[in-house]
């Protein structure tokens, strides 16, 4: 529940947002209902993707906590998500 303050925050959820507007929308349609569309379409998403996301971290974090391999997977991460967000913010 700590993250869930910080969320708002989180440059890569702006970036999705950003893209998913850009992408699935057009500007001569109706916004108001363009933009329910794809809130709508992120709730029901994040329903079934967020419980997995977060029951595969705690399976992880229990695995690697205080080993070495933790440095390492937090690395990989960390360039996995940075090069994910370089390759949307290039693709539109």
């Amino acid at each position: 529940f700590s993250g869930f303050l910080i969320h708002p925050l989180n440059p890569k959820a702006w970036i999705m947002v950003t893209v998913s507007f850009s992408s699935f929308s057009a500007a001569s349609g109706n916004m108001l209902q363009q933009a329910a569309l794809v809130a709508t379409s992120f709730f029901i998403i994040q329903c079934f993707c967020h419980p997995m996301w977060l029951i595969g971290g705690s399976w992880i974090s229990k695995i690697i906590s205080g080993r070495p391999i933790e440095k390492i997977f937090m690395k990989v991460l960390a360039v996995l998500t940075f090069g994910s967000t370089v390759v949307l913010v290039l693709s539109n």
